[in-house]
């Protein structure tokens, strides 16, 4: 009888072996196959889906690489996309637009979800023929790094910069805090921040539907709380000119509460100070975020141009 049972669990055991084999092997056999979406795909498949690690390739703008779960983008993987125009605006300007993204991450269900980075750079540029070469007469680029936490396709929490003709930022946002700095010089260093100049900072700390900001610019200093669009704080305002002297030599206070302000004048070098004591502050409460912060403003600066 014991026999028996072994000479069973052993025909067993080898029937389920043969299974998950018949099954590793299904899903690892490599094929080539078109997609309903009009990309090609070769790869792993499962039930005629690709399931495992394949690559899907849209024509030359867009190309993914990584896993698949049937039939759908999901786990690790990087998605390439670029495209490039050419046209002729006269008989010696051209016209060129150009896009370039890569996502290296986490997906789920054909979407960016859960921890991935995201390079983005796009340019319009324009260029006259003379003297028997074009030369660039205008350019619009903007690049971006986008670095942490993506649900359903859009970016949650981390890191960013950005950077363009018209402004250059550096941001951490999160459920709970966020930290913005704006018209920031990439590559140089946080602490630094205030050293020629005063810059443009804020940092805030989300709690329920109140939030608690600080933040300071050339041209006003603030702290207090906000809940929906009602700030009640104090604010440092340099609105202040002296036709005498031509110069800002005034500042002045003012008092948010239950929509009321109240205002005074304070001089110039108060406003500065204060200034300063928020800076200070500020860039205490972000110390644990300027490694990152700094590593991601220095990488923006080495992406190569796309055209």
């Amino acid at each position: 009888m014991k026999g028996l049972r072994k000479l069973f669990c052993l025909a067993l055991t080898m029937a389920i072996g043969f299974t998950m084999v018949n099954e590793a092997h299904a899903a690892t056999k490599k094929v080539s196959m078109k997609l309903s979406s009009g990309a090609t795909y070769y790869g792993e498949v499962k039930n005629g889906k690709p399931h495992g690690k394949g690559t899907a390739r849209w024509g030359k703008e867009k190309t993914y690489s990584g896993d698949w779960v049937t039939g759908k983008r999901s786990g690790q993987g990087k998605y390439v996309y670029y495209t490039h125009s050419k046209e002729d605006l006269s008989e010696d300007m051209i016209y060129e637009q150009a896009t370039s993204l890569t996502y290296t991450g986490s997906w789920e269900n054909d979407k960016y979800h859960g921890e991935g980075k995201e390079f983005y750079q796009s340019i319009i540029k324009e260029s006259l023929y003379e003297n028997g070469s074009y030369r660039e007469t205008f350019s619009d680029p903007i690049n971006r790094i986008t670095e942490g936490y993506f649900s359903n396709g859009k970016f949650k929490s981390g890191y960013s910069a950005t950077t363009s003709r018209e402004f250059n930022n550096l941001s951490f946002v999160s459920d709970k805090v966020e930290i913005q700095l704006n018209d920031f010089g990439h590559g140089s260093k946080i602490k630094e921040l205030g050293t020629y100049s005063i810059p443009d900072v804020e940092y805030k700390i989300k709690k329920n539907n109140v939030i608690n900001v600080v933040g300071i610019s050339q041209s006003y200093t603030y702290k207090g709380t906000t809940q929906g669009d009602k700030f009640t704080g104090v604010k440092y305002v340099k609105d202040k000119f002296n036709w005498d002297t031509r110069m800002d030599d005034f500042s002045e206070i003012r008092v948010v509460k239950d929509l009321e302000t109240s205002s005074k004048n304070i001089d110039y070098n108060n406003f500065e100070k204060k200034s300063r004591e928020m800076l200070k502050s500020i860039l205490k409460s972000i110390d644990p975020h300027i490694p990152r912060l700094e590593k991601i403003s220095k990488e923006l600066l080495q992406l190569r141009a796309i055209i």
